[in-house]
């Protein structure tokens, strides 16, 4: 899955993508305050064959 997120706290404005399971994707926080992050978009992508890693991140352009 991907997936494009936003942190929960309304003072910080990051925004990441993030490739992995939903579930790994579900418990990711910001990088910038540490809070939680909200998904605000699903998408289907190519299963990553990267053994030992769940969940890819990424700041959003």
């Amino acid at each position: 899955m991907l997936a494009l997120l936003v942190c929960r706290d309304r003072n910080c404005r990051a925004a990441f993508e993030a490739e992995g399971t939903r579930e790994a994707i579900n418990e990711l926080h910001c990088e910038d305050c540490g809070g939680p992050l909200r998904a605000v978009g699903w998408a289907n992508a190519e299963a990553s064959h990267r053994p030992g890693r769940e969940v890819d991140v990424r700041r959003a352009a």
